[in-house]
């Protein structure tokens, strides 16, 4: 499925006729939508940091799947 995806990634949200693949902008846009997403630029930039964060953790973690 990867190959028919923007970027070739996963998840896809799909809006509008669009379907978007970045994990990140997609939980800004729907924390955005939700009103969970700060309007204060500081707290955005607290709030992208650890989405950030998150995510290089995952990778790491995601690695150690399927050792023995």
């Amino acid at each position: 499925m990867r190959q028919g995806t923007r970027f070739s990634a996963l998840p896809v949200f799909e809006i509008n006729d669009s379907a978007i693949t970045q994990s990140n902008a997609i939980s800004r846009y729907v924390g955005k939508m939700a009103a969970l997403y700060p309007t204060d630029n500081l707290q955005a930039l607290y709030c992208d940091e650890t989405l950030d964060a998150v995510e290089d953790a995952s990778h790491h973690i995601g690695r150690t799947f399927g050792s023995s």
